[in-house]
Formats: C-alpha cells, sequence, structure tokens
C-alpha cells in the first residue's frame, strides 16, 4: 500500500501506482483515508499518486463535506476526482521497483536470440549459443 502527497508517504508499494486527480479548478479536496488527511490540490495537479487499489479504495469512499455555504450548512461537492495512469517516465521517477523491473528486461532483451527466443545472461554466451544450435544461420550485416 502507498499513499504519497506532498505532506506524507506511507508504506511500500503493492501494484502499479496512479494518479489522484482533482477536476475542480479553485478548490483543494481533503477527505482522511486510511487515518492521514488526504489533499488532492485542484486543476488536475500531478501531486497525489496511489496503489491502484488505494485509489479504487479511496474514490469510492463516502464524500464528506468539503465547506460551508453562507446560513453555516454544510456543502458537499461530489467527489471531483479521478484516477489517471502514470506514464513510463513517471513510474520511472515515482517507483524504484519499476525502474529495475524494466532494467532487467532491457537487459534481457540485449542477450536473446532473435532465432530461438533463448535468453542469455551475456553477448559472449549469445554468440556461442548462436554458433552452436544455430551453425547454418549467417549474422545479418549491414553495409
Amino acid at each position: 500500500m502507498t499513499t504519497v502527497s506532498s505532506q506524507f508517504a506511507i508504506g511500500m508499494p503493492m501494484g502499479r501506482s496512479v494518479w489522484i486527480l482533482n477536476r475542480h479548478k479553485e478548490q483543494t479536496y481533503k477527505q482522511e483515508f486510511q487515518g492521514h488527511l488526504v489533499e488532492v490540490p485542484p486543476n488536475e495537479e500531478r501531486s497525489v499518486h496511489m496503489d491502484y487499489l488505494d485509489a479504487e479504495a479511496f474514490l469510492s469512499q463516502p464524500d464528506r463535506p468539503q465547506d460551508f455555504d453562507n446560513a453555516g450548512r454544510e456543502v458537499y461537492m461530489g467527489k471531483p476526482l479521478y484516477i489517471a495512469e502514470m506514464t513510463d517516465e513517471e513510474r520511472g521517477k515515482y517507483d524504484p521497483r519499476y525502474k529495475e523491473k524494466a532494467k532487467e528486461t532491457e537487459v534481457m532483451m540485449d542477450f536473446a536470440c532473435t532465432i530461438c527466443g533463448k535468453k542469455l545472461n551475456t553477448e559472449k554466451g549469445l554468440f556461442l549459443h548462436t554458433k552452436r544450435t544455430h551453425p547454418d544461420m549467417e549474422p545479418v550485416t549491414e553495409e
């Protein structure tokens, strides 16, 4: 579970992180969630992110009063919030596990046999595999 805002960060991420965005142009949305006050800034500012399942739970909580009118009555705005997926760059910036996974995948793809798809740990291993397993194939060279 991860809950992050400009004020706090809780726990370790469990799944993919998503943004919680506020459609309201001027008013910050405030609500208590899992014992902490979560403040989502207005105008769709990307500063609050959570694990997807936590974000769903946060958005499904009943609305609470956001303000009072001139007569002192509570005003319910309805939740102007929505979930937005992070880009790959944002995931790399806010989730160190994502960066590590991307790097591992990139390394594994660098040493994958293009003929049979076998993944090897080193360039030398790939060269030897190709030479031994696919002797009838010749590497393509650019001219």
